[in-house]
Parts: structure tokens; C-alpha cells; sequence
């Protein structure tokens, strides 16, 4: 049994910055680029700040250009059911530039009360390695990483028991299952201005999160 505790900031991107004032996110602020194919940018450093908790905050990151990868990112409210997550009305799709073969599937859930987390589903083929898998991970209620609404100060707490498991289809090795709970702690600890690596402004709220795991392992 292992115990993993993480402290993060998450910066939620709103509309584009027209005036100053405290905002609250809403289920309907959640405009997500549907089925196209995005190119995203990862900001790796450690020299970067999170910035200051408050009001009227402004997170400067446009020097923010660290690690590339040409990576696609796909997000669909269309999509074949799945028997693992039937209450998922919302996928992502990752396809690894490296491997044609790697497909990463996440699930999730948007309704009035928030953005919950309901697990993931990758399948991979590696022929240096000879082997070819399927790694699954569920969340029996959903980790709520985003409750809603949203406002600055808001304090928010969620809980879900998760199975995880990998199965590989060739070779034969065993079964591995990794079962346990996670918690999550969330409060958005301040609103203002972020600045991208783009050079764009948008109204921003802060999350500050502390998430809680305890896994046991099951191999058979």
C-alpha cells in the first residue's frame, strides 16, 4: 500500500480578457474546441513562479516556451458508448506523434455541478519491447477536478474509488490490478489576468489542489 500526496496550481482559461472584475465559471463557459485536432505546448521549468493567491491577480507566462511536443488532442461529445464509462458525455483523444499505434481515450463528465474525471483507456502496441496492452483506469463516481460554479474563494472536496488494471495481450504476462482511492481538495485561491505563451490575455481563476492516493496492488 503506498500513499502519494500532490500539490498543484491549475490556471482554468476563460473567454478573452475585455474588462476587470470578478467572474464566475459556469457550466456553460466550458467551449471547448469539439472534434478538431489541437497542437498543444507543454512548459517544463523550474524557474517559474505559480504566482501570487488574490484578487486582481496577473500570471505572466508568455516566456513560458520550455518543451515542445506535436501532439494531438481531440475533445468529442460524439463518440461510441462505453460499457466502462456510461455516464461520460465527454472524450478526449491523445495520438502519440512517436507511435501511430498509441491511442489514449479519456472520459469525463460536464453537468451543472462540475467537470468530473471518470478515467481512461490506452491501448498500445511496442515492437522493441514485443509486447501489446490495454491500461484502463476507472473512477467508480468521478474525481471532481472542477466544481461548479466556480467563484473566487470557492472550497471544494471530492472522493471516488478508482480500479486500475493492464492487461497484455500477447506475451502473457500477468494481470496487473491497482485499486485504491483518491481524494481531492480544491479552492480557487484567485482570479485575474493570465498571459500566455502566445502573448494573449484572458480572465482567469486560480486552483490551488491537494489530492490524496492510496493504491494496493493486485497481480495475479
Amino acid at each position: 500500500m503506498k500513499k502519494i500526496f500532490r500539490r498543484f496550481p491549475i490556471i482554468i482559461f476563460l473567454t478573452p480578457l475585455s474588462i476587470h472584475g470578478q467572474i464566475t465559471l459556469k457550466q456553460s463557459d466550458f467551449q471547448v474546441q469539439l472534434n478538431k485536432r489541437v497542437k498543444y505546448e507543454w512548459g517544463i521549468t523550474t524557474t517559474y513562479s505559480p504566482g501570487s493567491a488574490g484578487v486582481n491577480q496577473i500570471w505572466d507566462f508568455s516566456q513560458l516556451h520550455s518543451y515542445k511536443i506535436d501532439s494531438s488532442l481531440i475533445f468529442e461529445t460524439e463518440f461510441p458508448s462505453s460499457a466502462e464509462f456510461p455516464k461520460a458525455n465527454l472524450r478526449s483523444s491523445f495520438f502519440s506523434p512517436y507511435n501511430a499505434t498509441t491511442k489514449l481515450y479519456n472520459y469525463y463528465r460536464l453537468d451543472s455541478t462540475g467537470f468530473y474525471s471518470l478515467g481512461l483507456n490506452l491501448s498500445m502496441v511496442t515492437a522493441d519491447y514485443n509486447y501489446e496492452g490495454v491500461l484502463g483506469i476507472m473512477y467508480n463516481t468521478g474525481l471532481r477536478s472542477v466544481p461548479l460554479p466556480l467563484n473566487f474563494q470557492s472550497i471544494d472536496s471530492s472522493a471516488s474509488m478508482r480500479v486500475s488494471y493492464f492487461v497484455d495481450t500477447v506475451v502473457g504476462y500477468d494481470t496487473a490490478y491497482l485499486s485504491g482511492q483518491n481524494s481531492l481538495i480544491s479552492k480557487c485561491d484567485g482570479w485575474g489576468t493570465l498571459i500566455t505563451p502566445e502573448g494573449k490575455s484572458y480572465e482567469a481563476l486560480r486552483m490551488w489542489q491537494v489530492e490524496r492516493t492510496i493504491d494496493t496492488i493486485h497481480v495475479k
